[in-house]
């Protein structure tokens, strides 16, 4: 991965400290260099297709203070750009508001759950077809993440495999058929230290 270069989106506020800290928590977890990672707030900017052929991979972190059910006009160009994404294949992990923010943006369907609010430490199990998955499939059938999520998703997206389950949330993680695609709503980026 050394070589790689890795296109970081975030949405969070301007001065927030988490957008360093987003930054550091990926390059730690990908053993990169810092340089390899080009962050951009898309509450600041407004992602742009051309990033797309600046980078090899796609990242999108979590938000905040943000939602996907918001109405911010920052948000409609943000789902475009997950279409454009998996139209062209490119390789891309989202978690968190990520995971919502694809799963909304490609057809599938984000509800706000406070009864099923997940924040902190949780088990997690694999479906089926994270058993058998080429990534998922390192992980034991059970394992724990760290959450931190209200909103949650209702209804995956036509194309997406189920990989993950919790006991309040049934998609815990999806990939794009036949794609280099894969987004969780939890936080595989964060270490029980951060």
């Amino acid at each position: 991965m050394k070589n790689l270069s890795f296109g970081l989106l975030q949405c969070r506020n301007p001065g927030d400290s988490m957008l360093e800290h987003e930054v550091a928590c990926f390059q730690e977890a990908l053993e990169i260099a810092r340089s390899q990672i080009l962050p951009l707030n898309i509450v600041d900017a407004q992602p742009h297709t051309g990033l797309l052929d600046e980078v090899d991979v796609i990242l999108v972190g979590g938000a905040g203070d943000y939602s996907v059910l918001d109405r911010s006009e920052f948000l409609p160009p943000f789902f475009q750009l997950f279409i454009e994404i998996c139209e062209r294949g490119i390789p891309t992990f989202a978690s968190c508001f990520g995971f919502q923010a694809m799963c909304l943006a490609l057809g599938g369907e984000i509800i706000k759950d406070l009864e099923n609010t997940e924040v902190g430490t949780f088990q997690l199990c694999l479906t089926e077809s994270g058993i058998g998955d080429d990534i998922f499939g390192i992980l034991p059938e059970t394992f724990c993440a760290q959450l931190g999520h209200k909103d949650r998703a209702a209804v995956l997206p036509a194309d997406a495999i189920n990989l993950a389950t919790s006991d309040r949330s049934p998609f815990q993680a999806f990939k794009i058929e036949n794609k280099p695609i894969y987004a969780t709503q939890f936080h595989p980026e964060l270490t029980m230290a951060q």
